[in-house]
């Protein structure tokens, strides 16, 4: 896949593979409905933006992870919004909220990664730092990761995240506690 050169080392952009899937997975899970979801998958959505990316690394103005990810999360946010309109044929004015969800699939994972930052290098480690945790919520069982993110990124309780997944709460519960304590191995593994 291609790599970009930043002077301190090489990026590639399958570096972004795991943080593009989480952000796919969150925005697809709340915006499509149940007829679309066959059709419609985190893993196409991620393969075609960074198909698109590699076409198009001339327009990339940045060399950083952090402004690689933001670039990237931009191509995403596009390559949804097209899917969609395809499937769907709807109208540009939901483009907007699909903005909005990934935009807040984005800050939930700022916010899950338990980082704050105000200077450019905290903004960039905090970047880093979730990149880190979307590669590791990538390892998670498929089970685990959906417990982890609903709970975690879409603030739901352990009930709520039961009844969408038509599971009960207790082994939401161990799936959330098992899920937990995995992450927190894997991160404090790699660091």
């Amino acid at each position: 896949m291609s790599e970009l050169n930043n002077g301190s080392g090489r990026i590639g952009l399958e570096d972004f593979q795991a943080y593009l899937h989480v952000l796919a997975r969150m925005t697809l899970a709340e915006r499509l409905d149940r007829r679309l979801q066959g059709k419609i998958t985190a893993s196409d959505i991620v393969q075609d933006t960074l198909l698109r990316a590699h076409q198009n690394l001339d327009q990339l103005q940045g060399t950083t992870r952090p402004q690689v990810a933001s670039w990237l999360q931009k191509i995403l946010l596009t390559t949804i919004s097209k899917r969609i309109r395809y499937f769907t044929r709807e109208k540009r004015r939901h483009e907007v909220s699909l903005e909005d969800i990934l935009d807040r699939s984005a800050v939930s994972l700022d916010v899950f990664a338990n980082s704050s930052a105000s200077s450019p290098s905290n903004k960039a480690s905090r970047k880093e730092d979730v990149l880190r945790l979307a590669e590791a919520l990538e390892r998670l069982p498929e089970d685990q990761r959906e417990v982890v993110l609903l709970h975690h990124c879409r603030d739901w309780d352990v009930l709520q995240v039961a009844q969408h997944l038509g599971r009960t709460p207790r082994s939401v519960a161990g799936l959330l506690r098992r899920g937990r304590q995995a992450l927190r191995k894997d991160l404090d593994g790699r660091e």
